[in-house]
């Protein structure tokens, strides 16, 4: 199906490597979905530090996959960020203090005779992705990923990536491209590359695959 070379010179990369972020487009298809699935269960099982995300929430079909509640709308986990409603003109100073029990304390100082933030407007979140490799599928290019691209796009322009899907059209914006129409769906190019590198698919991702072939 792919070049001996291409896949030689991918498992190479891809064995040696211990974190992975494993992507999707927005609103995805079942076929896409157990990809994506079939990467992040066995790469987990290995005991490889992996991730999976879609910037939109998977479609209730596809609710029965095996794994599909680790799928993630932000792949950023490196920074905490902490947002809040607050006008930057009644900022006067932001401050940490760490006490004597390693307690971490942000400060947030008005300025004299202006509110303090509300504090029921404030919300956690991660930033910052990082893996070794970018394991992409059913995207012809990085901005298919939608917000999973805008949010995290330096991470994404510089990291080893890998692309799989169902066409012609080859993947310019990835290090390794398995694109082709001589397969009959997404999950038999994963089966395919999956095994051609030596990571058969657990069995959980294996009736995946065996649900969308």
């Amino acid at each position: 199906m792919f070049d001996k070379s291409l896949l030689n010179s991918f498992k190479n990369q891809f064995v040696s490597a211990e974190s992975f972020a494993v992507l999707l487009p927005p609103n995805p298809d079942a076929d896409a979905v157990s990809s994506a699935l079939a990467f992040y269960l066995s790469l987990n099982q290995r005991g490889k530090q992996v991730q999976i995300g879609c910037s939109s929430p998977i479609r209730v079909e596809n609710a029965d996959l095996f794994g599909v509640d680790k799928i993630k709308t932000s792949i950023g986990n490196q920074n905490l960020v902490i947002s809040f409603d607050y006008q930057e003109e009644n900022l006067k100073k932001v401050d940490y203090e760490v006490d004597e029990n390693g307690k971490f304390m942000l400060l947030i100082q008005p300025q004299p005779g202006t509110p303090p933030p509300d504090t029921s407007t404030i919300q956690y979140s991660y930033s910052g992705a990082n893996a070794d490799i970018a394991i992409i599928l059913a995207a012809s290019s990085l901005e298919e990923l939608g917000s999973l691209y805008s949010e995290e796009k330096s991470f994404l322009d510089n990291v080893k990536k890998i692309s799989l899907n169902l066409t012609a059209k080859p993947g310019n914006f990835a290090d390794f491209s398995f694109h082709t129409l001589s397969a009959t769906c997404l999950s038999e190019i994963t089966a395919f590359v999956l095994k051609e590198i030596g990571f058969l698919p657990t069995a959980d991702a294996a009736a995946n695959l065996l649900n969308t072939i």
